[in-house]
């Protein structure tokens, strides 16, 4: 919150505790309190964007019993919550360029069917299928397109967001791997 007002920006931190923003049930009851989100209630955000406030959300949420909070994976909560905000874009940041290939390069575009066929035969691999599946699931509630960045690379979501070329992999429900890559 600090570093955006730093810059100029209005920012308010806040959770998903607060005004039942998110509401979890439990992800797997052997792992405690770790939540995957079923109810995301956005108006709150919604009325932030309207004062020109950027809300920055902790991963923390209630469950279905007010009494009960939930730690939520980082990317799992900005993927529900721009699922629930029909979002134009969801960047994910990681420490890696984007999506590989079987060969290793960075695939810069992505259908759902070749994400999950890279998922099945083994190409996405580790720490990078939550990632995808996160993208995949803002992707399919309504997000036009997901992006999975290198967050060490300088102006990466600048790219992202500015460039034809883009910073990393996108993953679009209804466009083919194509150039010119945005549209």
């Amino acid at each position: 919150v600090q570093a955006i007002m730093d810059e100029g920006g209005r920012a308010v931190g806040l959770s998903g505790k607060d005004d039942d923003l998110m509401v979890c049930v439990a992800d797997d009851p052997e792992l405690g309190f770790v939540g995957k989100p079923v109810e995301m209630n956005v108006q709150v955000l919604r009325d932030l964007f309207t004062a020109g406030i950027i809300p920055v959300v902790a991963p923390v949420a209630t469950g279905m019993d007010p009494n009960e909070t939930f730690n939520v994976n980082g990317d799992t909560a900005a993927g529900a919550l721009a699922a629930a905000l029909k979002a134009d874009r969801l960047l994910l940041l990681t420490d890696v360029s984007g999506v590989k290939d079987a060969s290793g390069e960075v695939v810069t575009q992505l259908s759902p069917a070749e994400v999950r066929a890279m998922i099945e035969d083994g190409t996405i691999s580790g720490g990078m299928i939550p990632k995808v599946e996160t993208a995949l699931a803002a992707v399919e509630g309504g997000v036009r397109a997901a992006a999975i960045l290198d967050g060490r690379q300088p102006n990466a979501c600048l790219l992202e967001l500015f460039t034809d070329h883009g910073a990393g992999s996108i993953i679009r429900s209804t466009e083919p791997r194509v150039k010119p890559r945005r549209g």
